[in-house]
């Protein structure tokens, strides 16, 4: 390695390592604590070849509520953090930052080998670029993320293995390159989905050096045999990837992805993807649901946006594909140098953007979010890849008007010409510091729930599902009763939110506020909101029974109970007493018929037997009709040991 590729490959690692370093005290967060706080497969050390059998969140990859996310070895590094430090956030936000700079150098590689093999300053700008942009903080400042980093990284290997191939031409040696370029797409693969399109990305590099290759060479049998290699074994990743979900794609529901079933949405989601790529705020963890109003109109403004995107990438594409195929089914008389390759070079740019995002675009199949800056980590490649590209480009310019100008005697002007290298490079600096600024305000939202929840919620309004989840987190960790009322608006504002699109508000939902409510000490509004849930709540609940989990419904009577049990022990007038504590006993009873399951019992009989015992007591003190409740009180808590002890 030379002194400048490692001068390039420092300032890389500085720019990626600095951007994210941030992130290390934050905590395991959102999807974090499924994947890892509550994943059998990492903290109870599940066989290995359960790994293989369940998906990303340990759920059996057949089973009807899997989400069909595949990503075995994403898990198993999941696992390996776990052996080290169990569930210390530092260790598994390292490993993230660690591999982010990793694959920010292998772009660097990547670039310099392909795309810019003359100018290490565009590709060192483009590198740099890639490791400050914002909407990375998704993949690494969240543990989970970790999936796109590993897969980027493996689609970046593999694709830079695989240019190899044109610089060793013996048997053995392309053997061993297509060996290797097949275990990184599938390595790729099993860390995420979109790995598997690091196979359309070595196809798109062949036509590239092809189209760059003498009439003499091309298309030659080496590169005949490649391409069969590449296809063969795509189609043997895929396969494997298919069995093992059972040749089934996972369905989504509409209240995840409403514009799954509107497809004139598509092309504005894409054109909000890729502007998600170059911003520096306006992030969220979440965009599900009503995030997003759908477009029902061609006259929608919003169609605007789309036409500003869709037209320069459409006509770039245009051109640059025509370019390309037309000099790889007319190969040049002599070989072409890379440098005058502009077309070229924006071709594969443009691939590297589009191929990884296709998985999710809804297109192949519907995808369970509406906007997700995480899958984007391997595209953003692409804009970052034509940014290094513009720069070279424009440097290139300034050269050769200087060139001219110098010659003819002419000054130096407004444009171009009235720069100078040195200055565009300088900007390039900047531009990148601006970004890497961007991402570390960025990752300050992803240090607590409440500061990621608040950043959803300002970013999307309209986004129940973050209100629902900011409401929440400050019921349960408020630091203050002006957070409790915060979260009491919360609700209310996610609620009128439902009724305006028609959607019914889920029992937990109604249930969460009263728990808000009661935590203020309203006492009847608490009531009336679970009342509201109980009446919401389906009278059978077997997936809650089959999986262990106590139901809303229970813990909603649970909760109306001791409200009515308070009522009960502040009421003078025996008549007031025993109307209150009748219905709480009742609604004791009932919770425990609904919890069901001995590992339910187990966790919860103490809670339970807790607010039997307090009715008890409270029934001990009554009359002659109170001491046959509290008999029947106590049947219900020796039927409740029981169960437990069996």
């Amino acid at each position: 390695m030379d002194s400048w590729l490692a001068l390039s490959v420092s300032c890389v690692v500085v720019t990626a390592v600095g951007s994210f370093a941030s992130s290390l005290g934050g905590e395991l967060l959102f999807d974090d604590l499924k994947a890892i706080n509550e994943n059998n497969d990492v903290v109870h050390h599940a066989p290995f070849v359960e790994i293989l059998r369940h998906d990303y969140w340990g759920t059996s990859i057949r089973s009807s509520g899997s989400h069909g996310s595949w990503r075995p070895l994403t898990t198993l590094t999941f696992r390996f953090n776990h052996e080290l430090h169990e569930l210390e956030p530092f260790g598994y936000h390292a490993v993230n930052v660690a591999l982010h700079g990793l694959v920010s150098v292998l772009f660097l590689l990547l670039l310099r080998r392909i795309l810019l093999p003359t100018d290490l300053a565009a590709a060192t700008f483009g590198a740099s670029l890639f490791a400050a942009i914002p909407v990375h903080c998704d993949a690494v400042a969240s543990t989970v993320g970790r999936a796109e980093v590993l897969s980027g990284l493996f689609v970046f290997a593999g694709v830079l293995v695989h240019s190899l191939g044109e610089d060793y031409t013996s048997p053995t040696a392309q053997l061993l390159l297509l060996f290797s370029t097949a275990a990184a797409g599938a390595t790729a693969t099993m860390c995420k989905e979109q790995g598997a399109m690091m196979f359309v990305l070595c196809l798109a590099l062949e036509i590239l050096v092809a189209s760059r290759a003498p009439v003499t060479t091309a298309p030659g049998p080496r590169r005949a045999a490649r391409l069969g290699s590449m296809a063969g074994a795509a189609f043997a990743v895929l396969y494997m990837r298919l069995k093992v979900a059972g040749g089934v794609t996972p369905e989504f529901g509409v209240e995840q992805n409403p514009t799954a079933h509107h497809p004139e949405t598509f092309a504005y989601l894409a054109a909000r993807h890729t502007l998600l790529q170059v911003q520096t705020s306006g992030f969220s963890c979440d965009t599900t649901g009503s995030s997003i109003p759908l477009l029902v109109s061609s006259t929608d403004p919003r169609q605007l946006l789309t036409a500003a995107i869709a037209l320069p990438i459409g006509a770039l594409a245009a051109a640059s594909t025509i370019g390309v195929l037309r000099r790889w089914l007319r190969p040049p008389a002599k070989a072409s140098d890379p440098r005058e390759d502009g077309l070229g070079g924006v071709w594969f740019a443009l691939v590297l953007l589009i191929a990884p995002f296709l998985p999710a675009s809804n297109l192949p199949f519907h995808v369970g979010f509406v906007l997700a800056e995480r899958v984007l980590y391997t595209p953003s490649a692409g804009v970052c890849a034509l940014a290094a590209l513009g720069l070279h480009a424009a440097t290139s310019s300034v050269a050769a008007v200087k060139s001219k100008s110098g010659a003819s005697g002419g000054g130096g002007g407004l444009g171009l010409a009235g720069m100078s290298t040195p200055t565009l490079r300088a900007m390039s600096v900047g531009v990148v510091a601006v970004y890497a600024s961007a991402a570390v305000r960025r990752n300050g939202a992803w240090a607590t729930h409440k500061t990621l929840f608040r950043s959803a919620v300002a970013a999307y309004p309209e986004n129940v599902e973050m209100h629902r989840a900011l409401a929440a987190t400050l019921t349960n960790f408020a630091d203050s009763d002006a957070e409790r009322e915060e979260a009491v608006e919360l609700y209310a504002t996610a609620m009128r939110i439902d009724r305006r699109d028609g959607r019914p508000t889920p029992p937990r939902v109604i249930f969460n506020l009263g728990v808000a409510q009661m935590g203020l000490g309203r006492l009847d509004e608490a009531e009336s909101s679970y009342r509201q849930a109980v009446r919401s709540s389906p009278t059978s609940n077997r997936a809650s029974r089959a999986s262990g989990e106590v139901s809303t419904d229970a813990f909603a009577r649970y909760n109306l109970g001791l409200i009515l049990m308070q009522r009960a022990e502040g009421a003078s007038a025996e008549p007031d007493r025993a109307a209150p504590l009748n219905e709480a006993l009742d609604l004791f009873g009932q919770a425990y018929h609904i919890i069901g399951g001995r590992a339910a019992a187990d966790q919860h009989a103490a809670l339970l037997g807790h607010g039997c015992g307090e009715l008890a007591r409270l029934l001990g003190q009554a009359e002659t009709r109170g001491d046959g409740m509290f008999l029947k009180a106590l049947i219900i808590a020796l039927m409740e040991k029981r169960r437990c002890e069996d």
